[in-house]
């Protein structure tokens, strides 16, 4: 009987090389200044907020999304319960690991620059120009023009995702050789909650035409 080729395992990453520590404590230094102790919540939080509000606001805007409220007043509500719910998990889960993230900076920076190249940003990030784009960079994603940008980006995300997924399937149908037509993939607004979930849901909104069951194609 003909051996069964068995599938391999991935390559295990690469251990990273160890870091002088001089270098990891001049890093650490310079972290504290970049992302000062008292201030690294509210500047982690700066750059999420912002991002987070300008996802929900560009799925609500959806093409796909305005035709559940047309089928479905009730829709609207339920889905802000869950973008409310959402925001708040990920509020939890970034500050839950923000100390993972500090040291992952640390050590990152140590491996890019040099004693004396951490000792020249600290510098400037010491002086008055250098404060001020500290106190300012983390409020970048909360500005008017790169709001918009994010929301253009996210429905032309979904629009292009919706055709692709499509296409996709229809690939891995003729792959198959069943030749039959390919099973319709859940909307984009689901394909949407979903990744915001961590994952596929097979429950669907009431009143959503562009929800698709995986197990059978068939919309609730």
């Amino acid at each position: 009987m003909p051996a069964v080729a068995q599938p391999q395992a991935a390559p295990a990453p690469a251990t990273a090389a160890p870091i002088d520590p001089d270098r990891l404590e001049a890093a650490r230094e310079l972290v504290d200044i970049v992302i000062p102790a008292d201030r690294r919540e509210a500047m982690v939080l700066g750059m999420l907020e912002p991002t987070m509000q300008n996802m929900e606001q560009a799925l609500l805007a959806s093409p796909q999304f305005a035709g559940i409220i047309e089928s479905n007043p009730q829709a609207r509500q339920i889905v802000l319960d869950f973008l409310t719910i959402e925001r708040q998990q990920s509020r939890e889960l970034l500050l839950a690991n923000l100390p993972g993230l500090v040291e992952a900076t640390v050590r990152a920076y140590a491996r890019r620059f040099s004693e004396r190249e951490m000792e020249d940003i600290a510098e400037f990030f010491e002086t008055r120009s250098g404060q001020a784009y500290l106190g300012g960079a983390s409020t970048v994603m909360a500005d008017p023009d790169i709001a918009i940008w994010q929301r253009q980006m996210m429905t032309e995300s979904m629009t292009r995702a919706q055709t692709d997924i499509a296409e996709l399937m229809r690939q891995l149908a003729a792959l198959e050789g069943t030749g039959t037509a390919p099973q319709q993939p859940r909307g984009s607004v689901n394909s949407y909650l979903d990744a915001m979930r961590g994952g596929s849901e097979t429950e669907c909104v009431s009143g959503d035409a562009d929800c698709v069951q995986m197990d059978d194609g068939t919309p609730e």
